[in-house]
């Protein structure tokens, strides 16, 4: 099936006999790549409890995220970036991409904050899973690496928009000196593997964050080694890394960023000091700028903390 069709949505979460008409509306939304904004959806509507509030019924919410879908952006999906309110800047037509070129991540419509976590004018800093477990109790989600990465390249080819070009300066320096940034994102080079979203176990946790979210990635660990993006990109492996890292259909939009925040962008691996015990570890991913360089950093300690932000599926 091609396109969300309302009607045979409707059939198979009242008439099909196999599980709960929330399984299959979230089976359904994820069959059109939703999953994420239904579950938002669900979660804004009372976590499954009390569906027809404000005259709403679960096929309604289903229609409401997945015609979006269908019907809008049609033609490309050009980032656009405007100011919404004092705290958030929109964001649409977002997709993170493999090293294929497949879609693992893609929305129409998000808030990205205006500003990292404060307290009384402080920056709070966090380790990755902190944020996370914080983003989602204020009804937000710290974003993946490649995430942010795309709307970092969405800030840099807006910034003639004045809160587009503020925002992308805070990953030059926050206020803290510098500008690096928590992010969603871990590398398990015993396991070379990319993991966005990861659970709580991947984070040797317990409490659960980022519920059904978890995305993967590959990399090929013995050949990875600290290096300008540049020059690293003429390199098949460190390209097959920094796609599946960044989700970016062109890695080379972040030189361009690098250039214009004057900071060229640097991979960042975890084997300098830390001897052969870094290829069977668990990395922290961490992004922006730190002395002379925009660093995508793959060395960071889970229990490492600094700034973050978080995003709302829908514009306020």
């Amino acid at each position: 099936m091609e396109k969300y069709d309302p009607e045979f949505a409707r059939k198979i979460v009242e008439h099909y006999p196999a599980g709960t008409q929330v399984e299959k509306a979230l089976y359904l939304a994820q069959m059109f790549g939703k999953r994420t904004e239904f579950e938002a959806a669900l979660k804004d509507h009372g976590r499954g409890v009390g569906f027809r509030r404000n005259g709403k019924s679960l096929i309604d919410l289903l229609n409401d995220v997945c015609v979006q879908k269908a019907e809008l952006v049609k033609h490309d999906r050009t980032p656009r970036v405007y100011s919404v309110n004092n705290n958030f800047l929109a964001v649409e037509n977002i997709q993170c991409v493999d090293d294929d070129g497949k879609v693992f991540e893609q929305y129409n419509h998000l808030a990205f904050s205006k500003d990292i976590f404060r307290k009384g004018g402080k920056i709070i800093n966090f380790t990755p899973y902190n944020a996370a477990v914080h983003c989602e109790k204020n009804e937000l989600f710290l974003p993946s690496f490649a995430l942010t990465c795309n709307i970092v390249v969405a800030l840099s080819q807006n910034r003639d928009n004045a809160d587009a070009n503020a925002l992308l300066q805070q990953y030059k320096n926050q206020g803290g000196g510098h500008g690096y940034h928590a992010q969603n994102t871990i590398i398990n080079y015993a396991m070379e593997e990319i993991i966005h979203y990861p659970t709580a176990a991947d984070f040797n946790q317990t409490v659960v964050v980022n519920a059904g979210l978890r995305k993967m990635g590959k990399c090929t660990k013995a050949s990875l080694q600290d290096d300008l993006l540049e020059r690293a990109l003429k390199d098949t492996a460190h390209t097959l890394y920094v796609k599946q890292l960044t989700g970016l259909a062109n890695p080379f939009d972040l030189v361009e960023v690098g250039k214009y925040l004057d900071k060229p962008v640097r991979l960042w691996f975890p084997w300098g000091g830390q001897g052969g015990t870094a290829f069977n570890e668990k990395w922290a991913a961490w992004l922006g700028c730190v002395g002379d360089y925009f660093y995508l950093s793959g060395d960071g300690i889970l229990s490492n903390y600094g700034a973050a932000r978080g995003v709302k599926l829908v514009a306020p």
